[in-house]
This record gives C-alpha cells, sequence and structure tokens, in this order.
C-alpha cells in the first residue's frame, strides 16, 4: 500500500514544476512491487488454471529490463545470459532480482540457456536489414556482437547439429 501512495504523490500532482526523480528510485518502487506480482503468478494461482494464464501471458510485456528500462514479451530474455552478452532490442538477460521467479518465467517463453542459433537468429535479422540498405554503425555494432556471441556459445555447445555445423569439422 506503502508504494501505490508513494507513486500515486510522485505522479500526480501535474500542476506543480515537474519532479525528477531518478531511476535507480523508481527501481528501488518498482522491483519490489514486481516481485509480490511475480510471486504470485508462479505461486498464488491455482495449478490448473496456469496453463491458460501463462499462455495469455506469452504475448504480453510483463517482465522488466532495467537495462532498457522498459517491460519486454518473456520471449526476449534468457535465464543464464550474461549482461555483457545482451543484444538490444534482440535479447537480454533476467535481472538476477528475478531469478527467484525462474520457473515462471520459463513458462511464458524466457529461454532458459544462451545457444549459438539465439545469435544466428539475431543475425538472420540483421540480415535482413542488408537487402534494403547498408547496416548503420549500431547494426554493424550489434552484427559483430551476435557474431561473437554465435561462436562464443558454438565452442560450449553440447548439440551440434547439421544446423550448427560449421563446414569443414569433423565432430
Amino acid at each position: 500500500m506503502f508504494y501505490f501512495f508513494f507513486l500515486f504523490n510522485i505522479f500526480s500532482d501535474s500542476k506543480s514544476s515537474p519532479k525528477v526523480v531518478s531511476q535507480h528510485v523508481i527501481d528501488e518502487i518498482l522491483i519490489p512491487v514486481l516481485k509480490i506480482i511475480y510471486h504470485y503468478f508462479q505461486h498464488e494461482i491455482k495449478i490448473e488454471r496456469r496453463p491458460e494464464i501463462y499462455k495469455e501471458l506469452e504475448d504480453r510485456e510483463c517482465i522488466y529490463s532495467r537495462t532498457r528500462r522498459q517491460f519486454l514479451q518473456a520471449k526476449y530474455f534468457c535465464l543464464n545470459l550474461p549482461i555483457t552478452d545482451e543484444i538490444p532490442p534482440f535479447i537480454f538477460s533476467l535481472d538476477k532480482d528475478f531469478y527467484e521467479y525462474k520457473e515462471f518465467f520459463l513458462q511464458i517463453g524466457t529461454q532458459s540457456e544462451p545457444h549459438a542459433m539465439l545469435y544466428g537468429d539475431i543475425l538472420r535479422k540483421l540480415s535482413k536489414v542488408c537487402d534494403q540498405d547498408y547496416l548503420n554503425s549500431n547494426e554493424l555494432c550489434k552484427s559483430l556482437k551476435a557474431m561473437e556471441c554465435f561462436f562464443k556459445y558454438l565452442s560450449t555447445s553440447s548439440t551440434i547439429n547439421s544446423q550448427t555445423k560449421l563446414p569443414g569439422t569433423n565432430i
């Protein structure tokens, strides 16, 4: 209840001068509230209702990204992805504060582990831009990062198949 009144006081008084609230203060308020909500979805919903509710949440922007400062769909998150391997707007690491709700996030579409084809898909999406125009510097940086991560996770992958096998290798 305290959070509601605090947020209400911060954002409701539009007649006075605009109040500047740091992102840190917003996170200090938002993260505990989200943890209560995520706890509810993971533990309090009746088991027989979970598939229906989780299915509905798959396409909703319900997971908060601190790096992006916005809510995104679960499919854009990966549980065990180091923050250094994030490639916005394609893939994000799950905030450490939310790890205790990983079972819920997995049910609504979060990736469990980073893998090479996750980055291969990003490269595919970026290559579609090349069909229409040259990549700008930001897109080039994202492509380089995606290639770096692709090979990083390809070398650690335990499932090498015809899609992930490099030409000329006999693994």
